[in-house]
């Protein structure tokens, strides 16, 4: 009878699962999502900054592998990352698909009416959504989710709102609004424990 190599599947699968959680190469989006590993339940409850919380189950992802036996004697490790990779696709698009479903249903959106993209409609946009700041009460800048044939207009727009007296009055006008809100979310949120 052959070995089942017990301890080298369970570490491959260790070594997997932090590959498709957290080493998302070419998904620069998913990347910036905190993963947190859960042991146990059927979901998880989702706290958002604003106080609002949603239960959410679990939603299975999974890639189908195909690996070849002949491939791992010949190419070794190498044989089964190559072999895994199109599932962490798989996965990572499931991923991307969750996500933008979560965001569609959860998230303030604005409808841009077919205008094209203006400092004036990031402004517009901005003065929907709630600020986030850090400690030391620095603005931190939202990420904007845009067609990458849209970056280089974003940027001049975005050169705009920094440039442009008026946009940048307008700018800092906002941002001292939000401060305030913020601060004000900060002082009622209930800590646990």
């Amino acid at each position: 009878m052959l070995a089942d190599f017990l301890s080298l599947k369970i570490e491959l699968v260790k070594e997997q699962s932090y590959a498709i959680t957290h080493n998302r190469s070419g998904e620069p989006l998913l990347s910036e999502i905190a993963s947190y590993i859960n042991h146990e339940g059927k979901g998880f409850i989702l706290r958002r900054e604003d106080g609002s919380q949603e239960k959410v189950d679990y939603i299975r992802m999974s890639g189908e592998i195909q690996i070849d036996l002949k491939d791992i004697q010949k190419n070794g490790e190498v044989a089964i990352d190559e072999a895994l990779r199109p599932a962490n696709r798989e996965i990572n698009e499931a991923q991307r698909k969750a996500l933008f479903e979560t965001l569609n249903r959860t998230v303030p959106s604005l409808d841009a009416g077919g205008r094209p993209i203006s400092a004036e409609l990031i402004m517009e946009m901005w003065e929907s959504m709630d600020f986030s700041f850090d400690d030391s009460g620095n603005w931190q800048r939202p990420t904007m989710v845009i067609n990458p044939i849209q970056a280089p207009r974003v940027k001049k727009e975005l050169t705009r709102l920094e440039t442009e007296p008026d946009l940048v009055r307008r700018f800092e006008e906002l941002l001292a609004q939000k401060k305030r809100d913020w601060d004000d979310r900060e002082a009622n949120r209930k800590l646990v424990n």
